[in-house]
């Protein structure tokens, strides 16, 4: 507007086209001075428009990683235990369970299908976000390094289904 002694519109108009890359033409012919100020915008622009990309895919990429590393540090957390207790399902039954257990200062693997992380970690508790009822998860969790199995799921017949599993 200054510069070139443009109508408000018309430098708005400009500044959308020239920062999102449409490149769509000028409006009006440009004086060397509004050429130097519409470098600099679009040296400007494209600078903050990568800085704010690359916070963002910094924190995307930071987030996952951390997630990754603490999946690991967990996991190996658990594969370090050894005469721990299982307890699968973290319902009413088993939150009340695993408080008895962690008042005892005994060990202990949660198996929860549901996505409660969030919970079982404010609470200290080892987990496995996991089906109890696959033998990949039970192994995952010690079932052979365990001093004991506590299947307290929604249903009985998955109940009796992990118990017939840990045994094999």
């Amino acid at each position: 507007m200054f510069i070139e002694g443009w109508t408000f519109l018309d430098s708005i108009y400009m500044t959308v086209i020239t920062l999102s890359a449409v490149g769509y033409g000028e409006v009006h012919t440009i004086g060397p001075g509004g050429r130097i100020f519409t470098v600099i915008l679009i040296f400007f622009g494209v600078s903050i428009v990568a800085y704010i990309v690359g916070l963002v895919v910094e924190t995307l990429v930071e987030s996952e990683i951390r997630t990754i590393l603490g999946r690991k540090k967990l996991g190996n957390k658990i594969k370090s235990l050894k005469n721990h207790y299982i307890i699968c399902g973290y319902g009413k039954i088993g939150r009340i369970i695993c408080k008895e257990l962690v008042r005892h200062s005994i060990s202990l693997v949660v198996i929860e299908k549901k996505e409660l992380r969030q919970e079982l970690e404010q609470n200290n508790i080892l987990h496995i976000i996991n089906d109890a009822t696959q033998e990949d998860t039970l192994i995952e969790a010690g079932v052979k390094r365990a001093k004991g199995l506590v299947s307290v799921l929604s249903s009985d017949p998955e109940n009796v289904y992990v118990s017939l599993t840990a045994l094999a």
